[in-house]
């Protein structure tokens, strides 16, 4: 499927039988510390959320192999947004749908108690048969509890730069709340209006 950040995410298809999955691993090259417990992490998150109708990438399984990590996912013929819509072919026709769509799954999302503090266009999964979008890639959100994001240098952030809150940062000393998740969200429509 493609690169996203620090992972590599493959299809694959199960021997002898006809279902498909995606395995999200680390890239080897950029393996730090921590990375495994997250993705980890991310299984757990999701294993808790369950697939709310399609809104989340199905949890099939986790793989510890070679020392690499694997979380295996069901393949729903999702694929990166930014692979699917270009941002210069974007109408209002499709933007809507897929706009009201993502503000749904994100409510969903903060009503669980997660701030999943990576909206961009590659955690966000489009499948161009219906039109349909997921929110995926939760290996960096955290449990709603009024968290002071730490004053890191820029090198420590996580997410994507482009796309982040200002008090994401750790240069306001503010709470991460949910309305981190909502300006992330408002870059991407902006984005994707605007061209």
């Amino acid at each position: 499927l493609g690169v996203n950040g620090r992972y590599l995410i493959y299809r694959a298809k199960a021997a002898g039988s006809s279902e498909k999955y995606l395995i999200k691993t680390l890239r080897p090259n950029e393996i730090e510390q921590g990375d495994h417990a997250q993705l980890q992490y991310e299984y757990t998150l999701l294993q808790g959320l369950g697939s709310h109708g399609g809104h989340f990438p199905e949890v099939v399984g986790w793989v510890e192999k070679d020392n690499p990590t694997h979380l295996i996912l069901k393949d729903e013929g999702f694929v990166f947004l930014n692979q699917a819509v270009t941002r210069k072919s974007l109408n209002l026709a499709l933007f809507f749908p897929l706009a009201i769509q993502l503000a749904k799954i994100l409510a969903e999302v903060h009503n669980a108690g997660i701030i999943f503090k990576n909206i961009n266009s590659r955690s966000v999964w489009f499948r161009p048969t219906d039109n349909a979008v997921q929110i995926a890639d939760f290996s960096i959100a955290t449990k709603m509890n009024r968290t002071i994001v730490p004053n890191d240098p820029p090198r420590l952030l996580q997410g994507a730069l482009e796309y982040i809150a200002p008090e994401q940062t750790g240069r306001m000393n503010r709470p991460l709340m949910q309305s981190a998740d909502l300006y992330s969200l408002g870059i991407l429509f902006y984005e994707y209006l605007s061209g």
